[in-house]
């Protein structure tokens, strides 16, 4: 059975496949593991379609197939294999199946599988037991850890590596009540088995009064990501000075993190890594000598002090770290000031030449299809939005979201009805970055060289940057300096997302460390309007895009503006950015266009649209110095003024004459 039918075949009974490594592999200086996921976010970005594992497989076969197992598999995982011991340097055999007989665990029968390292995979159904996750070397209700037997379940998965597949799920016995008991150090989340570790070396028991000070301070309503690792830190820090109830602290900080409507994938990848990161940092346990050694309240204030200090002195380190990449003030002249006046690729939006934009928008908003939808503009010389565009190069390096990028370029050339080849001429693509990586960042730079790119598009900064802490405002502007290395001249755009409290207002803010916007020289946000009114009737799902301030946007060279109008249009191949273009033209404007035939004076015109004749004189000059209409002065004095749509307007196909 080929990896594609394993994939078909667990998908038919509600698994969702995703792609793993099938050998341990390099990419640029990070080694993937093998069985380790190929997808950015894991079991995150399983397939849920026919359709895509169909694509994925057939295209990459030797792909091994990992299946998440949510809340209806889960999988005892007996494994037989040789683990290297630490302390002896020698490899132990470690046999699952030996433990779980001398301690006389029952283990029912059901539906089984050999897996690839002489090991053995036992499917059961999860009779509805919540916030079951996987565990490592499990642990039994009396305490006795079952070495080499692992549990796959929840926000876990396993490797398809059988032929066998069951029937349905129905042929799956239901898991013992021993294989079902969430253990402190799993129920918290999926994490790794080093920090699953570190909750079981925390101190038990009910959460004591300095524990419960930070348990208070927790947000009631939303708060952004500082506050929650802030109070990630607090509860690491007071894990290791023996205070006891931190899991239980922690568990319910997690709870406040992800309350509605933030229960999402990312968020919860979120919480995991900044988590990861404050017990690498501050989670090391160190047993006391004396009982005169055991911290106290004051001793933990003076820790805090000491890592304020310390932080203190790496702030000003980063410091002067940027500022030795400085490259000296320079005396300019009034001419050199006029020189240094801002030229756009996209009108008031895009600078042209080493200019920074930086695109906000939420998930699912469209950005994709907005920063798609100016670029193809840029291609054939048409307005965006009512921006006027200049034709360059652009290269485009896809972090995320890479899967079904053709069918959007189709779809918007199917709509304007524009030859497909012609972008293929002017736009380049890099399927995935990493700016710390010098390899990467080589790429680009001959990608830019090679290709005389005038724009660098890189979709997301998250996903592309490299950078692992996006608040520390000296790793991002190092980032930020390799970035603008590698592109030279070109200008670049980066689409970025909002933090978790401002994702759904008006005016979001990109995440992270301010450098980012502080860089740069545009900041463009991108969110709904449910205020805006078509004047020609139309009825959307609008968006605006915004440089304002009041949307959280920013402007250096050219007046700060919000853009109403934008919407998706269903087509047959997808969907495609558009524009209202009545938000362009005033409201008298509007009504010419809808109304002017033919050629009309202004007693005509006035007596057609049921308004005075200064209300009709005053819509037609609107429309003359909007372009919309033309004016044909009489010969004679005491003649009329005549009007009529401009050749433009009946060319694309305002009313008939």
């Amino acid at each position: 059975m080929s990896n594609l039918d394993r994939a078909l075949r667990w998908l038919l009974l509600g698994g969702k496949p995703f792609p793993c490594y099938e050998v341990d592999t390099w990419v640029g200086d990070k080694l993937h593991p093998r069985k380790s996921p190929r997808t950015r976010r894991g079991f995150y970005d399983a397939f849920d379609n026919e359709g895509d594992v169909i694509a994925y497989w057939t295209e990459n076969p030797e792909h091994l197939v990992g299946i998440w197992c949510g809340p209806y598999i889960v999988v005892l995982d007996i494994d037989k294999k040789f683990r290297f011991d630490s302390v002896t340097g020698e490899e132990v055999a470690v046999d699952g199946q030996f433990h779980l007989d001398e301690n006389d665990v029952e283990v029912p029968e059901t539906f089984s599988v050999t897996t690839s390292g002489g090991g053995e995979h036992l499917f059961y159904r999860n009779p509805d037991v919540a916030n079951l996750g996987g565990d490592v070397d499990i642990a039994l209700p009396n305490g006795v850890i079952l070495e080499g037997v692992d549990r796959r379940a929840g926000n876990s998965y396993f490797i398809a590596w059988s032929d066998d597949v069951p029937e349905s799920l129905d042929v799956l016995a239901i898991a013992p009540d021993w294989l079902l008991v969430p253990s402190n150090r799993a129920e918290l989340s999926e994490y790794g088995k080093d920090e699953r570790m570190w909750f079981g070396e925390c101190p038990a028991g009910v959460p004591d009064d300095r524990v419960m000070r930070v348990l208070n301070r927790i947000p009631e309503g939303d708060f952004n990501h500082n506050t929650m690792r802030n109070l990630q830190y607090e509860l690491v820090r007071l894990a290791t000075a023996d205070h006891p109830g931190v899991p239980e602290a922690l568990y319910r900080l997690r709870e406040a993190w992800l309350r509605g409507p933030w229960n999402k994938p990312e968020w919860v990848h979120d919480w995991n890594a900044t988590l990861a990161g404050a017990i690498r940092k501050f989670g090391r346990f160190v047993e006391p000598t004396t009982p005169d050694e055991e911290q106290s309240d004051s001793n933990f204030e003076r820790d805090v002090e000491t890592e304020l200090r310390r932080k203190k002195v790496q702030l000003e380190a980063e410091m002067r770290l940027l500022s030795a990449e400085f490259e000296g003030s320079k005396l300019l002249t009034v001419e050199q000031m006029q020189d240094l006046k801002q030229d756009y690729l996209v009108e008031a939006l895009i600078p042209l030449k080493k200019g920074v934009t930086v695109l906000v928008a939420k998930r699912n908003i469209g950005k994709t299809f907005a920063y798609l939808s100016m670029v193809l503009c840029m291609v054939f010389g048409m307005p965006w939005m009512g921006k006027k565009t200049v034709r360059t190069n652009v290269l485009i390096v896809l972090g995320e979201g890479s899967n079904g990028f053709y069918d959007r370029i189709v779809a918007w050339c199917a709509y304007w009805s524009k030859p497909l080849a012609e972008v293929g001429e002017a736009v380049f693509f890099i399927d995935g970055a990493n700016l710390s990586n010098p390899i990467s960042i080589k790429r680009i730079k001959e990608a830019i060289r090679v290709h005389d790119i005038g724009l660098c598009i890189l979709d997301t900064w998250a996903a592309t940057s490299g950078v692992v802490d996006e608040d520390k405002a000296a790793v991002t502007s190092i980032a930020l300096n390799r970035l603008q290395e590698a592109i030279g001249e070109a200008s670049v755009l980066i689409v970025h997302h909002p933090n978790k409290s401002t994702e759904n207002s008006t005016k979001p803010s990109a995440r992270g460390s301010t450098a980012l916007e502080g860089r740069a020289d545009v900041v463009m946000t991108i969110t709904e309007d449910k205020k805006y009114k078509s004047r020609s009737g139309s009825v959307k799902n609008w968006i605006q895009v915004s440089t304002s301030h009041e949307h959280g946007g920013k402007n250096r060279g050219a007046p700060v503006e919000t853009i109403r109008g934008a919407f998706l249009e269903s087509t047959d191949g997808g969907a495609v950015w558009l524009f209202d273009e009545s938000s362009l033209i005033s409201e008298g404007t509007s009504i010419v266009r809808q109304h002017l035939k033919g050629l009309m004076t202004t007693t005509e015109f006035a007596s057609l649209i049921n308004k005075s004749e200064s209300t009709a004189r005053r819509y037609l000059r609107e429309a003359v110095a909007d372009g919309v209409a033309t004016e044909d002065k009489p010969q004679q004095a005491n003649q009329p003024s005549r009007y009529r749509l401009s050749w433009r307007e009946t060319l694309s196909g305002g009313s008939e004459m």
